[in-house]
């Protein structure tokens, strides 16, 4: 179970490209999900765009970030190539200003998703992604009481997560639909 201090979390916002990559927001952003060696093949800037926005929808920078992912597609081209057979085209309108929203919730994110007009909205798959913690913005106004029953709920949540995992075997199942 996870500490109390590490189950509050800042939201963070980091600045990936605006029509062309913003290394240094990439590379922040890539040190904070636990991939700071990702690096592509991709010929242009607006194909780097495409492919880090589909890989963030399913935490597929590397094997090990999602539970689920256990290979991933080498080389941009063959990456873009699987994005759009498998028609998830939105990831290709990544190529003007370019925002990642990291530990913000998803009430805040379908705000965006509402008032779309201009804003391409990929976002990390709930249904792909194994939750592996529960977290929450650490608001100053908490006290301390208030910490430590979110954490104890959390841990029990967690708790089940692991236990329905092993209910399914999670780890041996093929697809996820």
């Amino acid at each position: 179970m996870m500490q109390a201090h590490e189950r509050f979390v800042k939201p963070q916002v980091f600045l990936i490209g605006e029509t062309e990559v913003n290394a240094v927001g990439l590379c922040d952003y890539l040190k904070a999900i636990g991939a700071p060696d990702w690096d592509t093949d991709a010929p242009s800037d607006g194909e780097v765009l495409a492919e880090v926005y589909g890989r963030l929808c399913y935490r597929s920078f590397g094997v090990g970030l999602n539970k689920n992912v256990t290979k991933v597609r080498e080389g941009n081209g063959t990456y873009l190539a699987n994005i759009n057979k498998s028609g998830h085209g939105a990831v290709l309108e990544h190529s003007t200003v370019n925002f990642i929203f990291h530990n913000v919730s998803r009430v805040f994110t379908h705000e965006l998703v509402r008032h779309r007009v201009g804003v391409a909205i990929s976002q990390e798959s709930m249904r792909y992604v194994r939750l592996d913690s529960l977290k929450q913005y650490d608001d100053p106004l908490f006290t301390a009481a208030a910490k430590t029953m979110f954490d104890a709920a959390c841990g029990y949540l967690e708790n089940m997560i692991v236990e329905l995992e092993r209910h399914y075997d999670i780890d041996n199942q093929k697809t996820f639909s």
